[in-house]
């Protein structure tokens, strides 16, 4: 699974208390010249087992986490 992929902009955003993702595939925040960016915020929770940050040349990933209680 991806998360913009091949020269594409996309945002995973996971906001609130009792907000949350889970993923056992691997995922690609920023693949192929595109740029991925995850943000947790607000106390909720994300999990993946197996996540890349810009995995390939001219690609960018970002992960963001603010608030209490978020991870």
């Amino acid at each position: 699974s991806g998360i913009a992929a091949t020269g594409g902009t996309a945002t995973l955003e996971i906001t609130g208390p009792g907000a949350s993702w889970t993923s056992s595939m691997d995922t690609l925040f920023g693949h192929n010249n595109g740029t991925g960016s995850l943000i947790i915020s607000g106390g909720a929770m994300a999990s993946d087992t197996f996540a890349l940050l810009g995995r390939t040349a001219g690609a960018t990933g970002h992960v963001t986490i603010t608030g209490a209680g978020s991870t």
